[in-house]
């Protein structure tokens, strides 16, 4: 309460007007206390948040009145203090990568806030990544000679044994190659009929295959004399050229020698390539010991070089006695004179076990009839 003097000025004699009588009278006014705001004889509570000062906190803080006429500054969530002002907070900053996974990446959102997002290779929801097996997801995935194992926290294509490449992309030799390679499959059947399968991967070499087509357009005389088993070696062996001749290596040759020792004449003409009178259809399928050509015509030879039985034995070591025997007496002209014939060949080990069980040198007056 605060006391005030109030003046009055009173006159006692109304005929002297000089004459004045002084009163002094006190006056009471009231004053709100501190925290408390009106005119004394209302107060209410002051709020010290109110604004537009509000209280003086940061823009980025918020006014908590505490009491009358008291109050405290408090950073809002994703600030933290930092003297007077308050400045944001980085999740991505802190030990914990704002909760990320150690396989994903932590994104700033804005104060206090961010995401999580799996890297690249990994799947999830950012807190739980586990690596994406990318074998299968990924285009084109492993090559069916591949196997998908996961190394250094990636799923990675590696070639099965035997065969080599990107795991992508993997060959293996060219009777490997041959197998698979689905337009041909008569040939396959062939070199396999032939006895010649495994001759395909112990050289190098390159090999002309006609598609099952081609061999389908070939004259019933040419099918019919070059599918007995005599002759097919040699048609065969045609078809196969030693070394490794790419399409871009032909195109600068003139001729190749087949393994038959007949010579191929190479042509090349806008871009299209021919050997021996047949065009290259698919060129350069590698394998780990040539190169595959497709073409688009059976290679077929003059008849007069097929080579006939002795050329079948010469492929399998383990008849190499009996085949020594028929060029000894002169028996393959007699024998291939028939339009076909069935011959049973004893193996070298059956021979040799004969000989024995005869005490005999060799057959020479020993083979039964």
């Amino acid at each position: 309460m605060t006391i005030l003097f109030y003046f009055k000025f009173m006159t006692t004699d109304a005929g002297n007007e000089d004459l004045v009588t002084l009163d002094v009278l006190p006056c009471i006014r009231c004053v709100c206390k501190p925290g408390f705001q009106g005119d004394g004889i209302t107060c209410v509570e002051s709020d010290p948040c109110a604004p537009p000062l509000r209280g003086g906190c940061s823009v980025n803080a918020k006014c908590i009145k505490t009491g009358p006429g008291t109050h405290t500054c408090q950073c809002l969530t994703g600030w933290t203090e930092d003297g007077d002002e308050c400045r944001p907070i980085n999740n991505c900053d802190g030990p914990d990568r704002g909760g990320c996974h150690t396989n994903a990446s932590c994104i700033y959102v804005g104060p206090g806030q961010s995401d999580c997002a799996c890297k690249t290779g990994y799947k999830g929801n950012g807190h739980v990544c586990e690596a994406v097996n990318q074998c299968v997801t990924a285009i084109g995935g492993c090559h069916f000679r591949a196997s998908c194992l996961l190394l250094s926290s990636q799923w990675t294509c590696f070639c099965d044994d035997g065969y080599v490449g990107n795991g992508h992309l993997c060959y293996g030799t060219i009777e490997q190659e041959l197998m698979v390679l689905q337009t041909a499959s008569d040939f396959f059947t062939w070199t396999t009929d032939s006895g010649l399968s495994r001759s395909l991967s112990d050289q190098n070499l390159t090999l002309l295959v006609p598609t099952s087509t081609a061999i389908a357009q070939m004259s019933s005389e040419d099918r019919s004399f070059w599918t007995m088993k005599g002759n097919v070696p040699s048609l065969i062996r045609n078809h196969i050229i030693p070394g490794i001749f790419s399409l871009s290596t032909l195109r600068n040759t003139s001729s190749v020698t087949s393994l038959l020792l007949a010579t191929l004449p190479v042509s090349t003409s806008q871009e299209i390539t021919s050997v021996g009178g047949a065009t290259i259809i698919t060129s350069d399928g590698a394998a780990t010991n040539g190169l595959i050509h497709v073409i688009n015509k059976v290679l077929v030879p003059d008849r007069k070089l097929s080579e006939g039985l002795l050329a079948v034995l010469a492929l399998r070591p383990e008849f190499s006695i009996f085949r020594s025997y028929l060029i000894d007496y002169n028996l393959t002209q007699e024998i291939e004179q028939a339009d076909e014939f069935t011959m049973f060949a004893p193996t070298d080990a059956a021979i040799t076990e004969y000989l024995q069980q005869m005490a005999a040198p060799d057959l020479v007056g020993n083979i039964p009839m």
